[in-house]
């Protein structure tokens, strides 16, 4: 299967054709680099036409950060784009989403600190990594170090108020081995 490319021609509501259109603009590309981008990330996304199974629809990852100022860590989260969906009395847990993503917010009176024991977030980020880190300093967030490169592809750490390190990677799959 070459990089050989045919027309296809579909057919799609006019508003979406717009937004679109606008969107390519806007990740400077041609309509037809970016439809066929967004096609192939469904696809790797969603398990198509790969033989993989699809996720359980009864299970969702929910990731667990534990923290001894929630208002602080709530902030934190939204800034890089949750929104919050519960908050319960007397404040012990919240959760955000971002997408399909779930992240939970537990307190604690202090942090726990064994050595290597503590987790780590990760993002794949779809767009330059200097778009996001704009982004970041706009809201307020300032990566620990500059972009840095690595053998999957580049990355950024930032950590949340409560020293969580949170690392945005950009993968190159070209870099694999």
């Amino acid at each position: 299967m070459g990089d050989d490319k045919k027309q296809f021609n579909i057919y799609l509501p006019t508003a979406l054709i717009r937004r679109l259109k606008y969107a390519a603009v806007d990740a400077d590309q041609s309509l037809s680099a970016f439809v066929e981008e967004a096609l192939q990330r469904y696809l790797a996304d969603s398990g198509g036409s790969t033989g993989h199974a699809r996720p359980d629809p009864a299970l969702q990852p929910m990731l667990i950060v534990y923290s001894p100022n929630l208002e602080r860590a709530i902030e934190f989260y939204q800034r890089l784009g949750f929104q919050l969906t519960v908050w319960n009395r007397p404040r012990l847990w919240a959760e955000l989403r971002w997408g399909e993503t779930l992240l939970a917010l537990h307190y604690v009176e202090s942090l726990p600190r064994p050595q290597g024991s503590r987790a780590e977030l990760s993002f794949v980020c779809r767009e330059s990594l200097e778009a996001v880190v704009d982004r970041l300093e706009q809201a307020g967030i300032t990566p620990e170090h500059p972009i840095t490169d690595e053998s999957f592809g580049r990355y950024i750490v930032i950590c949340d108020p409560d020293g969580t390190r949170i690392q945005i990677n950009e993968h190159d799959t070209g870099l694999y081995t």
